[in-house]
């Protein structure tokens, strides 16, 4: 599984755009998306891997082993036991979204991962989230070297994609792990509401 690198570039209307850290406020997805579930894809050689390419969106997801999770945080100034928390209860996955559109003309396409729903057999429910995170470890952890790696390692909620443009982060369900999961994905691609329903994703178990 490769390492989380620095943010991926992307060539846009002649130019090198940098994608990490650009945040939009995407608009609310209307009553009448389409959903609906379908398989979940394999992808390079990760076996637990799956990739989602459909009406604007790229989607790569995959699950990062707890001792991958610790030593990504230990190496960035967090302590042991503080990294190993991150570990059991954020069921942490790799990700890479972005705009799969090759035209520079085409339509952007916006994520807001608050609208995504995780469901472990419990019913649906929110993603741990960026800010979830955040509140936690203001209150609980020191600032500097530490604080900023973990701002900068999950991905945004909210980011906008012009067309080929891409982005790399953590994802975090907020799952124990080896926890069996459906997502429920939703993104808006020129404007129109769109939804894919994964099916039987899970957590790394160690």
């Amino acid at each position: 599984m490769e390492s989380l690198g620095p943010p991926r570039r992307a060539r846009n209307h002649g130019h090198v755009r940098v994608v990490w850290g650009a945040l939009a406020v995407a608009a609310a997805l209307v009553a009448d998306f389409e959903l609906r579930p379908v398989a979940a894809q394999t992808f390079g050689d990760d076996p637990a891997a799956v990739s989602v390419r459909a009406a604007g969106l790229s989607l790569e997801l995959a699950p990062l082993t707890l001792d991958q999770t610790r030593a990504f945080f230990i190496g960035r100034g967090f302590d042991p036991a503080a990294a190993d928390a991150i570990a059991r209860d954020g069921c942490v996955f790799r990700s890479n979204i972005g705009n799969r559109v090759d035209d520079p003309a085409g339509p952007a396409t916006e994520i807001d991962l608050a609208l995504w729903r995780v469901d472990a057999g419990a019913g649906w429910r929110p993603l741990r989230l960026k800010e979830d995170w955040m509140r936690q470890w203001d209150a609980a952890h020191p600032g500097g070297r530490a604080a900023v790696a973990f701002r900068w390692a999950l991905f945004p909620t909210r980011q906008t994609f012009g067309p080929g443009d891409y982005n790399w982060g953590m994802i975090t369900f907020g799952l124990a792990p080896g926890t069996g999961f459906d997502l429920d994905v939703r993104w808006r691609s020129g404007g129109e509401a769109h939804g894919r329903i994964l099916r039987r994703l899970r957590c790394a178990a160690q």
